[in-house]
Parts: structure tokens; sequence; C-alpha cells
């Protein structure tokens, strides 16, 4: 029983081989197609899916043996764990296509471009100012030089002759304490007519009034009474401006007095 079965085995094993072959030769022939595709660009999107035509299998042959089962089915397992790989590797590098290298973009910095500073202006050389010079004065002419001297020494002659009248009056007027008004009037007269010019031929007699102080001093001059000539009434005048100051009067001597100016011919 045995024997007759034996070619039966072998066609069996023949046909499943064939188809192994057959679905090996599919596969291989879709992963060179898929080797061989433009790359599939990347998007924001899931992978799509990839389609594999499979050749149906003939159908088993029912033997008695349960060998030749066991056999089939063990080539099965094996074929679609091959076939598993297969769609794996295929997802795989679909699913990781190569990123191109992002290109750093440099910016490349442009010179810049700026405006040349004006140069600055030279500033003019400041002016020296003039110097004001003041104008000399003139030198005193001879005759200047000579009138200031005279002038100077007038006035020196003249503080000389107002001191000496002051020790005067001061010696006066201790003893003008204790002289009688007679007297006093006497030493006037007296000191008067040491001061009186000469006459020019004309005779008269003027009466002037002044006031006097405690030392002697004489003020408020005027003529009282003319003597009907007036060369006579200016010599009067004159002769009391230059007679100042006089003795000191004593304490019962009134401050105005008048007195008689007398001329006579010589």
């Amino acid at each position: 029983m045995t024997e007759p079965q034996t070619p039966r085995l072998f066609g069996d094993l023949a046909l499943w081989g064939a188809a192994v072959l057959i679905v090996l030769g599919a596969h291989a022939g879709a992963l060179a197609w898929a080797m061989r595709s433009p790359p599939v660009v990347a998007s924001d999107g899931p992978p799509p899916a990839i389609m594999i035509e499979l050749s149906a299998l003939p159908e088993a042959v029912e033997t008695e043996e349960t060998e030749l089962s066991e056999d089939l089915e063990d080539a099965q397992a094996s074929q679609a764990a091959q076939e598993i790989k297969a769609s794996e590797l295929v997802e795989e590098q679909v699913e990781t296509p190569e990123e191109a290298p992002e290109i750093e973009q440099t910016e490349v910095a442009q010179p810049s471009r700026e405006r040349p500073k004006p140069r600055p202006e030279p500033r003019p050389e400041p002016r020296p100012e003039p110097q004001l010079r003041r104008p000399e004065k003139p030198a005193p002419a001879p005759q200047q030089q000579s009138t200031a001297s005279q002038s100077a020494v007038t006035a020196q002659n003249q503080q000389a002759q107002q001191s000496t009248r002051n020790a005067a009056a001061q010696t006066a007027r201790g003893s003008g304490r204790t002289m009688s008004p007679a007297r006093w009037q006497a030493r006037l007269m007296a000191h008067l007519e040491r001061h009186k010019p000469r006459s020019n031929g004309e005779r008269g007699t003027a009466y002037v009034t002044f006031s006097i102080n405690a030392v002697g001093q004489i003020s408020a001059i005027r003529l009282a009474r003319s003597s009907g000539i007036a060369s006579i009434d200016q010599a009067a005048l004159s002769l009391i401006r230059r007679a100042s100051p006089v003795p000191p009067p004593p304490p019962d001597i009134p401050s105005t007095l008048t007195v008689p100016i007398k001329f006579e011919r010589r």
C-alpha cells in the first residue's frame, strides 16, 4: 500500500515546492520594485499603505499521512514569517526616509555703509585785540610849574601867618580876660592903626560895623556911615578885613562893634 502512494507523494511535494517558489519570487519582485521606485517625500500625514498582491495558494490535497500536513503547516508558518519580515522592512524604509541635511543659512554680514564724517573746518585764528593806549599827560609847561611853586609858597606863608595869629590870639585871650574894656579899646585902635594904609591925599572918616568872637575873629563887615568919598570907604573896609584877628575882647565887650576909621592928609 505504501508503494503505490509514493509517486503521488512526490507529486504533491513538487506541487507545494513550486507554489513556495512562486510566492517567494513574487515577494522578491515586489521588493525589487519597491527598491527601484522613487523616494517617497515625507509629508505631515501617515505614510500610505503598500498593497502587495499574492498569488492564490493551491488547494491542499488531503492525504492520509499526518506528517505531510505538519510539514505543510511548518512551511506556511515560515512563509508567513518571511512575508511579515518583508512587509516590516518595506514599511521601515517608507516610514524612515533619509532626511536631507538642513543647510544652515548663515547671514552674510554686509559691510556697513557709513558716510564719511565731514572734516571739521579749521577755526579762524583769533585776532589780537587792539590794546588801548592811554594818552600820556603832557609835561607841564615851565610857566605852570613856576605858578604851582609860587602858589605852594604862598599857601605856606598864609599857614605860617595864620599860626602866628592864632598864637597871638591865644596869648591875648589870656590877657584879655583880665583887661578892662577901656584898655582893650585902646589896644584895638592901635592894632587897626598899624594895618591902616597910607593916605593918597584925601581926608575923611568912615564908620565900619563888624562882629567879633571870643578869640578876636572879625566877620559881617559892613559900612555903617560913609565918609562921602568912595575911596576912603573902600580903604576902611579893607582895613578891617586885613586886621582880623584882633586882640580878644574881655567878657564885657559886646559881640558887634562900630568903630571910626579916620584918614588924614600927610
